[in-house]
C-alpha cells in the first residue's frame, strides 16, 4: 500500500488513519524523501515520533551544528510534510544537545 503520493496524500486517507498509522505514514515519508535529501548535504534526520500534529525529528551529522538548521526544519521538512501529508503538521526539533559544563 502506498501511503502517500507525489503531489499530496489524499486528506481523507490521513484523517481516517489511527495514531499508529499516521506515525507510520509520516515516518515512511521522512525516510523515503527527506532523509536522502538531508544526506546529500552531509547530515541525517531521524523521525522520533508524532504527538498530535507535532512531528518530532532529530538532526545529526553536518545538520546538527549548521546555521541553517531552522531553515532545514521549518522551511524544508515542515513544508514538505504539509504539502505531501497534512497541512497542519508542525516540526519540532528533538535533537539531543550535549549539556555544557562550566
Amino acid at each position: 500500500m502506498n501511503l502517500y503520493f507525489l503531489g499530496k496524500m489524499p486528506l481523507e486517507n490521513y484523517l481516517l488513519m489511527n495514531v499508529k498509522e499516521r506515525a507510520s505514514a509520516v515516518e515512511k515519508f521522512i525516510n523515503d524523501v527527506v532523509v536522502p535529501a538531508v544526506q546529500m548535504d552531509g547530515g541525517n534526520i531521524e523521525f522520533i515520533g508524532l504527538e498530535g500534529d507535532k512531528v518530532k525529528v532529530a538532526l545529526y551529522g553536518a545538520c546538527s551544528s549548521c546555521s541553517m538548521t531552522g531553515a532545514t526544519l521549518y522551511r524544508g521538512v515542515q513544508e514538505m510534510l504539509r504539502n505531501e501529508i497534512y497541512e497542519n503538521l508542525m516540526v519540532e526539533d528533538a535533537t539531543p544537545h550535549p549539556s555544557v559544563g562550566w
